[in-house]
């Protein structure tokens, strides 16, 4: 088994990569359930709409303004290491700030993905 290390990892948004500290990917999909009274005392399922979510963390670069919530984003790979990588599109869905005396200002973006989600 091939493990790799995070430092690896880099997010793209749009052609533009940011000075990146970590993803996240929450890739689901729902549970439809169709127990009924036929089941027997259990709980069956069949699977629903697939979607994903996650964050974004960035060291903020005073250059650049922050992206707002709403913004669209055609495109979004979150790479895994320099060739595999999860891709779709979507929006900037919350934006969060963080200033601390010891440290580096940083941006947390929140997104959500519609459409098709891939794994290259």
């Amino acid at each position: 088994m091939a493990k790799v290390a995070g430092h690896t990892g880099k997010v793209n948004i749009d052609g533009a990569i940011t000075d990146i500290k970590s993803w996240t990917l929450d890739w689901v999909v729902d549970q439809l359930d169709t127990t009924d009274m036929d089941s027997s005392g259990n709980k069956e399922i069949i699977t629903g709409l697939s979607g994903g979510s996650g964050t974004i963390l960035i060291d903020w670069d005073s250059t650049v303004t922050p992206k707002t919530p709403g913004t669209s984003i055609t495109s979004l790979k979150l790479y895994l290491n320099a060739t595999k990588y999860y891709h779709g599109a979507g929006y900037i869905t919350g934006v969060h700030s963080s200033v601390s005396v010891d440290g580096l200002d940083q941006i947390t973006y929140d997104f959500t993905l519609t459409g098709a989600i891939a794994f290259a």
